[in-house]
């Protein structure tokens, strides 16, 4: 279901620089990031948004449905029971998800250089090249659902506050947060994050409480 646009929609996404006409969906009421206090609970929840580009001719219900499953997915970040990530039913969300076409991705990413061909990840906007959602990536070769996991989980991961990773030997899993659209070096492919990653975003989340989430700016 898309939600209607307001004018609380239009302010946000003003916001958030974005200089095209965009649809945003927003499914499902969700708090924002907050500690629970319960060891068996979640202890933090983020909303997201779908941002899609106008004349992309994607279906926004189709994108909003394949990110929530993404994010919902047990071996996926949520595996950590400690994070959990919702669909917004208002602006703004903690991390906006953004489609966009190669040139307005090189736009939004500046002062990254994405070069028509990567995605980054900046202030709360995971901003994803619409070609690389739709047709895939060379080291992916026949694996598009895979690689599609592969960038959301890769760009929530510099949201929760993670860094790139190198290969840790031939023939490993690859870390979700290595810059896999750009070669595995000998690992596996992997679009999940491995265990170790996971504990990573639960102790930086534990030292982030209160603050903006997020690392660093990246490219990949």
């Amino acid at each position: 279901m898309t939600k209607p646009t307001s004018s609380g929609d239009v302010m946000w996404r003003r916001g958030l620089d974005i200089l095209v006409a965009s649809t945003v969906v927003c499914i499902i009421v969700a708090s924002t990031a907050h500690p629970s206090g319960g060891q068996d609970t979640v202890a933090w929840v983020f909303t997201f948004a779908v941002v899609i580009e106008k004349d992309l001719r994607l279906s926004p219900e189709s994108i909003q449905e394949s990110v929530a499953a993404i994010l919902k997915e047990s071996r996926g970040w949520s595996r950590t029971r400690l994070i959990e990530f919702k669909p917004a039913m208002q602006p703004p969300p903690d991390v906006a998800i953004i489609l966009a076409k190669p040139a307005t991705v090189d736009r939004l990413c500046v002062p990254l250089q994405t070069l028509g061909r990567w995605n980054c990840y900046r202030q709360q906007r995971i901003i994803i090249n619409a070609r690389n959602w739709l047709e895939g990536n060379a080291h992916w070769k026949g694996f598009l659902p895979e690689y599609r996991t592969y960038l959301i989980n890769h760009e929530v991961g510099h949201f929760l506050g993670l860094r790139h990773r190198p290969c840790p030997g031939p023939g490993q899993p690859a870390p979700v947060m290595m810059q896999q659209s750009k070669g595995t070096s000998g690992c596996r492919r992997n679009p999940w994050p491995l265990p170790d990653e996971l504990t990573e975003a639960v102790n930086l989340r534990g030292k982030q409480v209160g603050s903006t989430p997020g690392g660093p700016a990246a490219t990949r």
